[in-house]
């Protein structure tokens, strides 16, 4: 069965609302004193967004299914229950991006992306092209989870690069969604959220 894409929304309402989330043990002493374990190496990310509008029906002439599609989706995925692509149009893309440094033995590397210096896996990508020490190679397959392998071992200190786009795959984080109709023919959902998967 493939994964679904979350359907593009045409009255999609500003600010749409992106998290970062972390897990945290954490520990207070009698004496007051803090211990605090990460417990995630990376962290996943949470969406929450407005649709204003969803049109159903025939209105000023043209024929509309934007809710039937919306809800058609949602049911798709049973809720919460399964999981879905998010292309987010403000993070989707890398040029260029270092994704490991050879060391003559390994062939298998994780696709990652950084962010203001932080290295994170990315596990739903694209590659349009990969390149050894600046030179593009065709000598690699993409594996499961954006685990790149390569024929034979890049040499020790040659640096890897990518460049492509890349998807979150994630589910919603209710089984419930609201709907309501604002004026004939025009549904709103106030309130939606949704939260990256690890794989």
């Amino acid at each position: 069965m493939s994964i679904p894409t979350f359907p593009t929304m045409p009255m999609l309402s500003f600010p749409v609302v992106k998290r970062d989330l972390w897990s945290t043990l954490k520990q207070e002493a009698v004496s007051g004193k803090s211990t605090r374990v990460q417990l995630w190496t990376f962290p996943r990310y949470q969406w929450e967004m407005t649709i204003t509008a969803l049109r159903q029906g025939s209105i000023g002439g043209a024929a509309y299914t934007e809710l039937a599609n919306f809800q058609g989706f949602i049911n798709s995925v049973g809720g919460a229950a399964q999981g879905f692509y998010y292309d987010d149009p403000s993070d989707n893309a890398a040029a260029g991006q270092l994704f490991g440094i050879g060391d003559g033995a390994t062939t298998s590397f994780q696709i990652q992306r950084t962010l203001g210096g932080f290295a994170e896996p990315v596990q739903s990508p694209t590659v349009s092209q990969i390149y050894v020490n600046g030179t593009p190679t065709s000598a690699w397959t993409l594996g499961a989870a954006g685990i790149v392998t390569f024929t034979a071992a890049p040499a020790a200190g040659a640096s890897l690069t990518w460049t492509g786009s890349f998807v979150w795959l994630c589910r919603f984080d209710e089984d419930t969604a609201e709907f309501s109709e604002f004026m004939m023919n025009m549904w709103e959902v106030k309130k939606i959220t949704f939260t990256s998967v690890k794989l």
